[in-house]
């Protein structure tokens, strides 16, 4: 599936369509307040919503680094037709825009990696999602993809908290696990998050025979240089 994403998109970038669908915005082009997918002043406001939307909002302002491109915008597993064992089409582009590539990715990794019962994403297969999209010439910025998945949660849970304002179906226990992945998110992408990522992943080269050995040759090289002084 992510290698099918990636050729979409890689595909999709050389669609010489520079102006967006009418009816169709992208996450950017989209007002927060009032939209076809959600109303903020319907919802039911929780902290971690309230923060999530708050926090997002100004990141998509932001983002104006981001590769944009013709996106399928509902990409997944059910939207694929497989026969004989092997993709014969994609359906249903109703969505369909120009917007993020990384946008999708990070919704592909949401499907795929989510087990859709508590807030863990397993991360062994997120990473392979993330690999094989970018082994395939994936142009979607895959650093932006935590973001982003946090993002996807607030857009669908904001969605299905509208339809419930309005009287219409929703799924309630869905809609509060997503809610209860924003703050997970966000600490997974904080700045404290991250360094403490970084400071481990040093701990463990340390521990290889490669970290081991450039301690040992860094402590030779300044007790050289204490020698030479």
């Amino acid at each position: 599936l992510p290698t099918l994403l990636a050729r979409l998109h890689r595909r999709a970038q050389a669609w010489p369509v520079t102006e967006q669908r009418p009816g169709v915005p992208s996450l950017r082009e989209r007002n927060w307040d009032s939209n076809d997918w959600w109303e903020w002043s319907l919802v039911e406001k929780t902290p971690a919503l309230v923060r999530a939307f708050e926090e997002l909002r100004q990141w998509v302002a932001d983002a104006d680094h981001l590769c944009i491109c013709g996106i399928h915008g509902d990409f997944h597993p059910g939207n694929v037709l497989v026969r004989d064992g092997g993709i014969a089409g994609v359906v249903d582009w109703q969505y369909a825009r120009l917007d993020w590539p990384a946008f999708e990715l990070a919704g592909t990794v949401w499907d795929l990696a989510w087990d859709g019962r508590s807030t863990t994403i397993d991360a062994a297969i997120r990473d392979e999602i993330i690999r094989n999209y970018v082994d395939a010439g994936g142009p979607g910025e895959t650093a932006a993809v935590e973001p982003l998945m946090r993002l996807e949660s607030l857009v669908s849970a904001l969605f299905s908290l509208t339809r419930a304002a309005r009287g219409r179906s929703w799924n309630r226990e869905f809609t509060r696990l997503l809610i209860a992945t924003l703050d997970e998110l966000a600490f997974r992408t904080s700045p404290t998050q991250l360094k403490a990522k970084g400071r481990d992943a040093v701990v463990r080269f340390l521990q290889t025979p490669a970290g081991k050995a450039a301690v040992a040759g860094v402590g030779l090289l300044i007790t050289y240089v204490v020698v030479q002084k």
